[in-house]
């Protein structure tokens, strides 16, 4: 069963802030004239929302942080890390995408960190929570808990060395015995962040089953679940399981993304009483930081150095095309060829995201060209 939500007030509540998967995106977007999301306007948006709110307010990232622009991938997450650090996130939930640099750059990151990274079913090879990772987040003014569950894809979008040792426990059982400990350390109220568990899809199907089974978790209150499609609705409802109300808040990846859109969730000791705020982060609407703005300059002028390093010069343009056959996608596929060693190599044009301009190559036209890693496989036919 669901209801609509009704609002509720008091200065003692607590909320949550929740940023979905910002793919290292630390400089604004610019799109039809204003900007969106990067770091400063993500801090003014945070912010405006505490001060609103004016109760307890935790900012809390849900997968797939650390990699994806130019400024993390030269940082190895480092520069989202210390971003994160000014703002003030309370924790990040581990995703595919933050193992790009490999688990020992992920410990590192761990330690630069002042908030835990999160993950209750990811487990080293004696089966136990690997010591850069946390099960749970509890945050004793509010007496509330927050588990988080990387998505099963942690193990297969991954290089196999980025990854070695770690496997995953069912879902249902990590966040379980997390919720115990939880309600053992004092929690009165528990949300669970499991992005990559799908709300809304077909009944009787893996995916439907493992929302169900999650629900039926009794000492969880608040689940943060990803859409199951494009069709399911964001916002929050309320669902009778373990024989009581709890509630659902579903954002879609389409939308909630590289910090461009962030959702406020008030999380109060009876969940008929939440209410879900989605929050636009553009020029248009937010003020952004002055802090975070000059400590992104900072970090641009810094990196400017690293990136425009000059590697080599093109003596004509390498165009790249998703949709036919392209200089570009001929070069990289003969250079993939000759490495593999093969007769042949097959690459999504997906893989490709820019091409080379005549003239000089610097290192940030490299990253540009293919920015996401890659398993490289060889078929004997």
């Amino acid at each position: 069963a669901m209801s609509v939500l009704s609002a509720c007030g008091g200065p003692k509540s607590l909320s949550v802030i929740q940023v979905n998967a910002l793919r290292g995106v630390i400089q604004p977007i610019e799109r039809e004239g204003r900007l969106s999301g990067g770091f400063a306007l993500l801090a003014g948006a945070i912010d405006a929302a505490r001060e609103a709110e004016g109760g307890r307010t935790l900012a809390i990232g849900n997968l797939n942080f650390l990699h994806g622009t130019p400024e993390a991938w030269f940082t190895k997450g480092r520069a989202v890390v210390d971003l994160m650090n000014e703002v003030g996130f309370s924790a990040l939930v581990v995703g595919p995408r933050d193992f790009y640099f490999g688990a020992d750059a992920l410990a590192a990151l761990s330690t630069a960190a002042r908030f835990p990274f999160l993950s209750a079913n990811i487990v080293d090879r004696e089966g136990r929570t690997p010591s850069y990772l946390k099960p749970w987040f509890y945050d004793a003014r509010s007496r509330a808990g927050f588990i988080g569950l990387s998505p099963s894809q942690v193990l297969v979008q991954n290089l196999a060395k980025d990854v070695a040792g770690l496997s995953l426990l069912d879902s249902v059982e990590a966040a379980g015995r997390a919720a115990a400990e939880l309600r053992a350390a004092g929690a009165r109220r528990i949300g669970l962040f499991a992005g990559g568990v799908y709300w809304g899809a077909a009944p009787g199907s893996p995916e439907g089953d493992e929302a169900l089974a999650l629900l039926g978790i009794p000492e969880i209150d608040q689940y943060y679940f990803g859409p199951a499609n494009a069709t399911v609705p964001d916002g929050a409802s309320m669902v009778e399981a373990a024989g009581r109300e709890k509630l659902v808040v579903v954002q879609s990846g389409a939308r909630f993304i590289n910090g461009e859109r962030i959702s406020m969730v008030a999380f109060p000791e009876h969940p008929a009483d939440a209410v879900f705020r989605e929050i636009p982060v553009d020029s248009s609407t937010v003020s952004p930081s002055d802090a975070l703005s000059q400590r992104l300059s900072s970090l641009r002028r810094d990196l400017d150095a690293t990136m425009s390093r000059h590697v080599a010069d093109a003596r004509s343009a390498l165009a790249s095309d998703l949709e036919r056959e392209s200089v570009m996608g001929n070069f990289i596929c003969d250079l993939f060829r000759e490495y593999a060693g093969t007769d042949a190599f097959i690459l999504n044009s997906g893989k490709i995201r820019s091409g080379f301009a005549a003239g000089p190559v610097d290192r940030l036209d490299v990253y540009n060209v293919l920015p996401f890693s890659g398993q490289v496989v060889v078929v004997e036919a």
